[in-house]
């Protein structure tokens, strides 16, 4: 009977670690989703093809070797056995009766393929960090690179320090779910990606004015806003391993504890947003929510309830204040990537020594500094935040560098500013339609026997339609006179920038490309209303100011 319960709570502990696994698999599409809202649409295949591609990237990298250097027993710096996830285990079972070599993990009674998969998704969640720093500008191929070397060697050596038996776990550093190991170094990674990249076309002037650049979608970037809070509740809970026994407590625990610092966060971030905008900037009402998780994923098993609000409420304010201090410092992040997942990783990591609990669940055998323990614990966090820290980002510069003298890491500005997704993806996520002659497209179209009319009948009445169609990827430009482009470009941005300006300067602005000597060209939108923004703009500049339309397609028929 006894071994018959013992298969059952094994059974159970593996339908649990699955499904958390699952739900940190969804994250991809919550990164994804994020990451294309915050950023302009001519890029948007691109950002969902790398959130795609990535998860089978790192699939691939950490079967072959990531699982393997990250827990395998071998020295205190890395693992060095088992590679394929072939070696010998026999779990589910643990402690003393654990035969294998990934003993780091003998304590957890799931079997050893669910371990892999769980352990998988959080390598993947490193690299997907990645993504939103370097958007807009890095190459699709040389960004796969990069992640294949994050995922199965970097994060796997950071990772076997902490979780793998490690010299950090020896000296007493603490990290339940990853606010060092996965988002810390996802952020340094992609900082030292951001510092190889350089900053996108415009986004700082020469005399280091920050120009908004606004993301095309606040409704996508509220879904995958959405879908990773929902996705952290696999992430933190699911870092338990198991939902039997005494595990049923501590999982109620940290659910708790996480969705709290996540709504403290998002309170505290709209609140510091209005007090420096005097608006409550609902990208930073996002970020905030997702600065919470950050922050409380390393101590979500070992702080109590207060202690996670309080948590939550300062990871907030540091997501946005940080937003604010990289911008300053001229370090463009697109998605604000390195404000959540790096500035918040560190902090949590740390308030983990300020506010771990002997009285939580999780089991820690030490308070935190501001509960009566030792100063030691927190100087332990800090060697464990630096020196993880130090060998991601030089390792990871290393790689940058690598790749971009023999691949090429950022696209040519042309590219650049056209749009990733023409150029790079071959596809549009949003193809523009023009007006064509519906006459001609009809006698011109294979349509077998079923050629539509061109009057629609109208109860008793006949009704002309329309004589025009739609078609995709138009092209046309405007030139200028009277006016420098430079300053038109400069105003229309400030407008675009401007949450009281009309919201027509923000709409044509997403189908700009490029800009030649006088001429601004567009792929896509309804050219009389870029027109008027064009005109608009010009003439606030210059009262001589003209605007002339140059298609670089045959003369497009136009109506009223």
């Amino acid at each position: 009977m006894s071994e018959q319960i013992a298969q059952l709570g094994a059974s159970i502990d593996t339908a649990w670690v699955l499904i958390c696994g699952f739900l940190v698999f969804f994250m991809n599409a919550g990164f994804g989703c994020l990451e294309a809202g915050f950023c302009r649409e001519k890029n948007t295949v691109n950002i969902l093809a790398k959130n795609f591609l990535v998860f089978g990237i790192a699939s691939l990298a950490f079967w072959a070797l990531g699982f393997s250097l990250m827990f395998a027993d071998g020295s205190p710096f890395v693992g060095w056995s088992g590679w394929f996830v072939l070696g010998t285990d026999n779990s589910p079972l643990t402690g003393e009766s654990y035969q294998g070599v990934y003993s780091s993990l003998n304590w957890a009674q799931v079997p050893l393929m669910a371990k892999f998969f769980f352990q998988l998704a959080f390598a993947a969640t490193a690299a997907s960090i990645v993504s939103g720093c370097v958007a807009e500008r890095v190459h699709y191929g040389s960004f796969l690179i990069l992640a294949t070397v994050l995922t199965g060697v970097i994060y796997p050596i950071a990772g076997h320090w902490v979780w793998g038996g490690g010299w950090l776990a020896d000296l007493g550093f603490s990290d339940f779910a990853g606010s060092t190991v996965v988002h810390s170094v996802g952020g340094w990674v992609g900082l030292a990606g951001i510092l190889v990249l350089g900053p996108r076309i415009g986004k700082y002037s020469i005399a280091g004015k920050v120009n908004p650049i606004p993301g095309h979608s606040i409704p996508l970037a509220f879904i995958g806003g959405m879908i990773l809070w929902l996705g952290w509740f696999g992430f933190n809970p699911g870092s338990a391993m198991g939902i039997t026994g005494g595990n049923m407590d501590l999982v109620a625990h940290i659910v708790v504890t996480t969705n709290l610092a996540c709504a403290a966060a998002l309170v505290s971030a709209t609140a510091t947003a209005f007090w420096f905008t005097g608006k409550p900037d609902f990208s930073m009402t996002v970020n905030g929510a997702l600065a919470g998780l950050v922050s409380i994923t390393a101590g979500c098993a070992f702080v109590n309830v207060g202690a996670a609000v309080i948590i939550g409420l300062v990871g907030g304010i540091l997501v946005v204040c940080a937003a604010r201090l990289f911008d300053l410092m001229m370090i463009d992040d697109p998605v604000g990537s390195l404000p959540v997942h790096l500035i918040c990783g560190i902090w949590g990591t740390l308030a983990l020594g300020l506010f771990a609990s002997t009285t939580a669940p999780g089991g820690l055998d030490q308070n935190g500094l501001l509960y009566g323990g030792s100063i030691t614990f927190l100087t332990t966090q800090a060697i464990g935040i630096a020196t993880v820290g130090v060998f991601a980002f030089a390792t990871s510069f290393v790689c940058w560098k690598v790749i971009d003298k023999f691949v090429g890491i950022r696209v040519v500005a042309q590219v650049e500013s056209e749009g990733l997704d023409g150029h790079e993806m071959g596809m549009l996520a949003y193809p523009a339609e023009r007006l064509l002659d519906l006459t001609e497209a009809v006698e011109k179209s294979h349509l077998g026997n079923r050629k539509p009319q061109l009057r629609l009948l109208k109860g008793e009445d006949e009704e002309e339609v329309s004589n025009f169609t739609y078609s995709v990827e138009s092209s046309f430009a405007f030139e200028l006179e009277n006016v420098e482009i430079s300053n038109l470009m400069n105003t229309w941005r400030e407008f675009c920038g401007d949450a009281s300006a009309d919201e027509k300067y923000t709409e044509a602005y997403k189908y700009f490309t490029t800009v030649d000597n006088n001429r601004i060209s567009f792929r896509g939108g309804i050219e009389s209303e870029i027109y008027k923004v064009i005109y608009d703009v010009a003439l606030r500049i210059s009262p001589q100011a003209q605007v002339c339309l140059v298609s670089d397609k045959e003369p497009v028929r136009r109506v009223s």
